[in-house]
This record gives structure tokens, sequence and C-alpha cells, in this order.
């Protein structure tokens, strides 16, 4: 009698020993064809027995062919922590940790052209940050490559953390197991975002801002730095098909908006036409021997830019000065000029036809020049108002025709000093 009451206890026993045996095998069978009945293919799932709190995946893998391209993902181990209580009550995590992800795309067909506009509401981080299924979520190394059937196949590398609202990132993009590029980003919930594009840690690119969803439209107060010299060497030895950058040197800056629509239709062959940009500009721009016999130009730039239904606009104010180093002047040798602005430049232009819409105003420019050397003597004159009458471009050349408000003879400012 007793001994059957014992095999009535051991019996639940076993079978519960033996369920929490199976259990993973049977909760990964489970799941790989849940994910089958969903479109992918050999999905793989190898789970460890959990823990009071803790959950091991000790390997997953899965394939999917979309239109014209193909999916794999493969992570080595993903550790799963949770609260039992919170985990039942509110069904989130407290952390998902994926030490390393790889994800594969290969291209396996040409896409048709993508009529749907693109809807930037889905890009903003308050959209998708509060998805996470757990209070942190962290991975290691992320690697995505792009496999297009030639040429090198690009890579990007990296890690985030996702913590209370808010993404930390570090991404390099490789070619060639070169690296092209690295960016680090920052993001949060009050869809505030910060950028920074480096390469050989020497900075590109810097953007920080917020956006702001209002009705159908996406505001954007941004603050950029663009160093232009560096950009542009980056942009000769990675993206040599490109446009060319101009040959500028210095660091651009720029405070301001960008409006775009929510539904921004990308397939449209006007489709800056939908954007609005008032940025104001600042900065000191060089040009390094930009034309025969002169060896530097610099303009310290301060001034606005604005952008509107294909429309654009450029105002630098009164005070600007343009100034050139090196100036070869024949007999008199080398010299600095000096070149103000002594009314505001205003520049309109169609973005449809650049540069042939381009429209200057009238504009005045006071010339100053250094004392120039001869061998014979010096000369130097008092500041000349140039006055550059109204100029439309054509073909890329801008006729300005100008006349002078004082000429050397008359001007009593004016002195040469010969030897005899």
């Amino acid at each position: 009698m007793m001994l059957r009451r014992a095999l009535w206890l051991l019996i639940p026993l076993l079978l519960l020993g033996l369920l929490y045996a199976g259990l993973p095998a049977l909760a990964s069978y489970v799941l790989t064809g849940w994910l089958e009945s969903r479109g992918f293919e050999q999905p793989q799932l190898q789970l460890a027995h959990p823990g009071r709190n803790r959950l091991l995946i000790r390997h997953f893998s899965l394939g999917q062919q979309q239109p014209q391209r193909h999916l794999a993902l493969t992570t080595d181990s993903i550790e799963v922590e949770y609260a039992p209580l919170t985990l039942l009550l509110e069904q989130r995590l407290t952390l998902i940790r994926i030490p390393r992800i790889e994800l594969r795309v290969r291209q396996t067909g040409t896409a048709p052209p993508d009529s749907a506009p693109f809807d930037l509401a889905t890009m903003l981080p308050t959209a998708w940050l509060g998805l996470a299924p757990a209070d942190r979520l962290q991975v290691g190394q992320l690697t995505l490559s792009y496999d297009s059937g030639g040429g090198p196949e690009p890579v990007l590398q990296g890690n985030f953390d996702l913590q209370q609202g808010q993404l930390i990132s570090r991404l390099q993009l490789f070619s060639a197991s070169r690296p092209l590029a690295r960016l680090d980003l920052q993001l949060d919930g009050g869809n505030r975002f910060e950028a920074r594009l480096t390469h050989d840690n020497a900075p590109l690119y810097q953007a920080r801002g917020t956006l702001h969803r209002r009705d159908a439209e996406l505001d954007i107060d941004l603050l950029q730095t663009l160093a232009l010299d560096r950009a542009r060497d980056w942009q000769q030895q990675w993206l040599p098909l490109a446009m060319t950058l101009p040959g500028i040197e210095g660091e651009l800056h720029s405070e301001g908006r960008l409006q775009l629509p929510l539904q921004l239709d990308l397939a449209a062959t006007d489709w800056w036409r939908a954007l609005s940009l008032e940025q104001q500009l600042s900065g000191e721009l060089r040009l390094q021997a930009p034309v025969a016999g002169l060896e530097r130009l610099t303009l310290p730039l301060d001034g606005r830019l604005q952008v509107d239904n294909g429309h654009l606009q450029v105002r630098l104010p009164a005070g600007g000065e343009l100034q050139f180093k090196g100036l070869e002047l024949g007999a008199f040798g080398t010299s600095a000029l000096t070149t103000r602005l002594a009314s505001t430049l205003e520049l309109d232009a169609s973005l449809d036809d650049l540069p042939g819409s381009a429209m200057l105003a009238p504009l005045t420019l006071e010339l100053a020049s250094a004392r120039l050397q001869h061998d014979q003597g010096s000369c130097c004159w008092a500041p000349r108002r140039c006055i550059c009458r109204q100029s439309i471009c054509s073909s890329g050349h801008c006729p300005v025709r100008s006349r002078s408000s004082a000429s050397s003879g008359s001007n009593p400012n004016s002195r040469c000093r010969w030897r005899r």
C-alpha cells in the first residue's frame, strides 16, 4: 500500500521532470513551426532550460525570400532576463542582450520603381523606440552585408544600446575590408537627434536637432557643420563618379529649419519642390589658387539661404569681405586686395535650371589694396567703389557689367611715389 502511494507521488514528479527536460525541444519545435507558417525559411532555434529570471537562446537563424532579394539572419546567442511578475502582468522583459548578429541581404532580381510615397512618420524616434520588448536592448556587434551580384560588397558593422527611450549607436561602413566612414548616432523619445560622421577619426559632418510632426508636415530644427576640404577629399576617394565638390577649405556652419511633407514622393522628378529650407550660414571659406595668379581667396561667410517651392535665395549682408592674397600684378609683384560688400548681395535661382536661372541683383563693392611695390617706387589708392548691375547667368557664365564710382586720377587719396 505504501509503495503504491509512493508511486502515485513519484509519477507526477517524473512527468514534471520529463516535461522540464523536454521543454527546450518542445518550445523550439512550436516556435520554428510558427515561423515557417509566417513565410520564413529554415528557421533554427536552440533553447536552454529557462531559469527563474533568465533565458538563454543558444542559436537562432532564419531566412526569407522577398521580391528581388533574399534575407538571412544568424545569431549565436540571445540572453533574455525578466522579472516574472512584470512579464506576467505587463508582458515586458528586463533585458535582451545579443553579443553578435549578422544579416545578409542578397539581391536576386531587379526591383521595379516604387511609386508609393515614403512615409516619414515611421522614421520618427517616437514611432519605434517604444516598440522594444525590453527595458534595455543591447547588440554588441551588428553586421549587415549587401550582395548586389557585382562589385565590392559593402558591409555595415556597429553596435547599439537602447535604454529608457534613448538609442546610442556607433556604425562603421566598409568596402572591400577598407573603412569608409563611421557614424555616431543618438536618438531619444523627444525626437531629438545627434549625428557625427567621421573618417580616420576626423569629423566630416555633424548635425543635431529636433523633429516636430505638425499635421501633414515634418519640421526639423537643424544645426549642421560640414568640413568642406575633408568632405571633398572623402568624396573624391570613395564616390569619384558623383558630382565633384568645389575645392573650398574651411568649415561651413548652418542653423535653421527644414520642412518636409510626411508623405514624400521621391519617385517624382521634381520632389525637391516639396521641401522648404531656411538656414543661417556662417564660417570662413578658403580657396587655394582658384585661378592662375592668385595664391588664396578667403570669404568670411555670414548670410542666409532659403529654398521654397523649388526657388533658391541667397542673401549676404553688407559688410562682408572677400580677401585676395598673393595677387600677381605684373611688374608690381604680388599684393593683397580686399573686396567689401557695400550693399546686400542677393542671388535668386530656380532649382530646375542651375546655374542658368541664377539672377544677381545690383551690387556695390568697395575695393581696397595694400601698397603696391615696384622697382621704381610704390603706389597706393584709397578704397574705390564698383557698382555691378543686375546680371543673369547663362550656360554657367555670369556676365557682370560694372562701373567704378572713382578713378585713380581723380581720387586725391591715391598716391604714387617713384624713384628717379
